[in-house]
């Protein structure tokens, strides 16, 4: 009798590729709007008499759902097929968009783009991650990256867009429109096979001859040993264990909670959750700083706003190659600290083409942290069954931190009236979160060296 050791491994290219074109196609046709929320709602939000707090605050409540449906969606992720999970956040992302064109009200405006725009996105933004990540392994950065290429372009194109629109048909007709657009991502999410389909076999054969997984395979994917015996055994033992624990562990459990104890995890995904807030509220005060500050027609900034998503396109596709062999959280690390220095010297231009350059050069540098924030989480965990988890829990840092702190930027605009001081404050921040980074990673050195030093001494 043939006894065969199965070892599946993702296929890290292949099919994968096409993962990554479907998952270009969603963030074009969806979270590329993102970015275009102020020059989109902005003007008509002031019309309706509300200032820099009130136009915020959607974005910030949108933004909170968008990563609170993120721990919500990552337990599902592992249970549901993850093409029809990102189907249906197509579907809220268009709703919404569509929904707030009638909007008179900050309320409607609020349900609209706040609730169903950023369930939606939320909903799209891990389940793209987590599709990936499971095609790719040692090609993982470069797949993410190509992927949010599709946002870059997007958001290369979407200002001149956008502004055309609003100049041809008005604020509802181009709220229409875009809600309609939306809806082109749903051929993307074809692509999102389950992985399953796609897993080379890698396998250890004392007998007999390897087997051949199709579309029909029950073998469960693992990057490691995928004995379907010894999988079917631990998942017996895991549901017979749930059975007895509390419901207070089957929630910790459920959601992976412990790893919240892991305080370098904590570490991480607030700093890469206040960075998420702050490239969020520059990019919502951009256009408006360029209008009121710098005295740019609409056209102009649409311009300036395109030329910063080209610059984010080189960024993603150059950045992992120049990056190579630096660690992840290095590269996000210096990222951070590039953006605030340039963002500084972007408020303090007055030169029409100086300002395009640095703002192309703000973008450039912001792909390395909008490219390496989920990918400091893999880095760092090195297991990729928790990592659904991981995401989870890091988009509700990323929505409490732009609830709260994005709130506080908003304030301080209105309050000291100037976008001078709200960038430098920004800036500010970043640099603190550097700070504190830098020194938890001159701690583990030393904490390394020292255990080096003594593992030689015992030698």
């Amino acid at each position: 009798m043939s006894s065969v050791k199965q070892k599946m491994l993702p296929p890290d290219g292949g099919w994968g590729w096409w993962v990554v074109i479907g998952g270009a196609i969603v963030n074009m046709a969806n979270l590329s709007l993102s970015s275009q929320y102020g020059l989109i709602y902005g003007q008509n939000m002031e019309e309706m008499g509300y200032r820099t707090v009130g136009v915020g605050f959607v974005m910030n409540v949108n933004t909170m759902l968008l990563n609170i449906s993120g721990l919500i969606i990552g337990p599902f992720l592992k249970i549901y097929p993850k093409r029809g999970i990102a189907v249906l956040g197509v579907l809220f992302s268009s709703a919404g968009m569509i929904v707030s064109s009638m909007a008179s009200n900050i309320f409607l405006l609020l349900f609209s783009y706040g609730f169903l725009v950023g369930v939606g996105r939320g909903i799209l933004v891990p389940t793209i991650f987590v599709t990936i990540t499971d095609y790719f392994d040692k090609k993982k950065s470069y797949a993410i990256g190509w992927s949010l290429v599709g946002t870059s372009i997007g958001q290369l194109l979407m200002p001149l867009l956008v502004e055309h629109l609003l100049r041809e048909f008005g604020y509802k007709g181009t709220v229409l429109i875009l809600g309609a657009v939306c809806l082109n991502a749903l051929p993307g999410t074809l692509f999102f096979h389950p992985v399953a389909w796609h897993l080379k076999e890698d396998c250890d054969k004392s007998e007999g001859s390897l087997l051949l997984l199709g579309r029909n395979s029950t073998v469960k994917y693992s990057k490691y040993d995928c004995s379907s015996e010894e999988e079917s055994q631990r998942s017996d033992q895991t549901n017979l264990g749930a059975q007895e624990i509390s419901k207070w562990r089957k929630f910790v459990n459920h959601f992976d909670l412990t790893l919240l104890k892991d305080l370098k995890f904590v570490h991480i995904i607030f700093g890469t959750s206040v960075t998420n807030t702050c490239n969020l509220t520059f990019g919502m005060l951009l256009p408006f700083t360029l209008m009121n500050d710098k005295g740019l027609l609409i056209s102009d900034v649409a311009l300036c706003m395109s030329l910063q998503s080209a610059a984010d396109i080189v960024g993603r596709i150059t950045i992992p190659l120049l990056a190579k062999g630096v660690q992840i959280r290095v590269s996000f690390l210096l990222g951070m600290i590039l953006i605030a220095f340039t963002r500084s010297a972007f408020i303090e231009q007055s030169n029409y083409k100086i300002i395009i350059g640095v703002i192309m050069l703000s973008g450039y540098l912001r792909a390395a942290t909008v490219l390496n924030q989920n990918l400091i989480l893999v880095e760092h965990l090195g297991d990729q069954s928790r990592l659904p988890s991981a995401i989870g829990l890091s988009m509700l840092f990323k929505g409490i931190s732009v609830l709260l702190l994005g709130e506080v930027f908003g304030f301080a605009r209105d309050y000291f009236q100037s976008y001078r001081l709200c960038i430098h404050i920004q800036s500010l921040v970043l640099i603190t979160i550097s700070i504190s980074w830098i020194i938890e990673l001159l701690i583990a050195r030393y904490q390394l060296n020292i255990e080096r030093n003594t593992d030689d001494n015992d030698k």
